[in-house]
């Protein structure tokens, strides 16, 4: 299992999402996860304020993380590795990068710069922290320029 993208049932994380359309809240939960001959394939929901659940899935193999069939991360994450998703190009440029978010100070992670539309449209970073997953996202979208941050994360039962 990836240390930069936990999958245990009852794990949680929780954001504060900035983007052209305010400051929202967002709530992220892996429900359910099952283990077959080295796949793993985990059952999450999303929720951004006091809306609806949306689904989703993640798939873990022996090469790569992808949420809802979308390279997430090559398996295993080393520096220099580049992928293309979903029309934009991704590239692991550090496994050493520092974050600090409300839920804390992180260290060694790994970070993943994003060329929006191979670059045409704009940059972006994730932080992924070990043992906790995704910390921070800053998209430089030339139509719709984001940010989300990691307030808490925890165990919970489901």
């Amino acid at each position: 299992m990836s240390e930069y993208f936990p999958l245990q049932a009852g794990r949680f994380w929780e954001y504060d999402s900035d983007s052209s359309r305010g400051r929202r809240r967002v709530r992220v939960e892996i429900v359910s996860v099952e283990d077959d001959r080295g796949t793993t394939r985990a059952s999450g929901r999303s929720r951004v304020g006091e809306g609806s659940w949306l689904e989703f899935s993640v798939v873990e193999d022996g090469s790569s993380l992808r949420v809802e069939g979308v390279v997430e991360f090559p398996l295993p994450p080393v520096v220099g590795a580049a992928w293309d998703a979903a029309g934009d190009a991704l590239r692991i440029d550090s496994s050493r990068a520092r974050a600090e978010v409300p839920a804390g100070r992180f260290t060694d992670c790994l970070r993943v710069v994003v060329l929006i539309a191979g670059g045409d449209a704009g940059t972006g970073e994730r932080l992924y922290a070990p043992g906790v997953g995704l910390v921070s996202e800053t998209l430089s979208d030339e139509g719709e320029p984001s940010q989300r941050v990691l307030v808490s994360y925890g165990m919970t039962e489901i």
